[in-house]
């Protein structure tokens, strides 16, 4: 939790919490949901989203009211969640929480039934998933290194290779230093 400036908490396809990692640790839905048996604590109200410390920092992504389907299965209910330029957001759950669902609708299969994604200002919530890639977005699967004798950055740049290089860069993938994030 310590190198992410906000966490979203997904339980079942809701969001059940979204806030600093100090907030997270402490929120009453998150313990009952995840913590209940490794912890005891008294109940505390649900912490609401919260603003970016970084003030003047742009939105980059945007996801307002999503609710995404596989058949009659609705796996994401109603989920909004912001990120700002440069911040670094950890989305946690359990096994079938939506957060696989999500990434994968934030890249357009499956696409949301309802609500909207915006990805740098641009609405992206209809585009098809190729898209979607060269505006910048895309999606790396844990544990499976496609080229294993690269860096992280190696495979990154690799899987860039169709990205518009107006709207993305290898200088853009590094996080910024905190100073430069004040």
């Amino acid at each position: 939790m310590k190198i992410s400036d906000h966490l979203v908490v997904l339980d079942y396809g809701r969001k059940i919490a979204d806030g600093t990692p100090h907030q997270i640790r402490n929120d009453a839905a998150v313990i009952r949901a995840y913590l209940a048996r490794m912890r005891r604590t008294k109940s505390r109200p649900r912490s609401r989203p919260i603003s970016s410390k970084k003030g003047g920092c742009r939105r980059m992504l945007s996801i307002q009211g999503v609710h995404t389907f596989y058949g009659h299965i609705e796996a994401l209910r109603g989920v909004d969640i912001e990120v700002k330029e440069g911040e670094i957001v950890t989305m946690i759950g359990a096994n079938g929480a939506g957060k696989s669902t999500l990434l994968m609708t934030i890249c357009g299969t499956p696409q949301a039934a309802n609500g909207r994604i915006v990805f740098d200002g641009r609405d992206i919530t209809r585009m098809p998933t190729h898209l979607i890639m060269r505006n910048g977005i895309a999606q790396s699967p844990r544990s499976r290194r496609i080229f294993p004798r690269l860096s992280v950055l190696e495979n990154l740049q690799m899987g860039a290779a169709g990205v518009d290089p107006r709207r993305s860069s290898p200088k853009t993938w590094s996080r910024p230093s905190r100073s430069s994030r004040s």
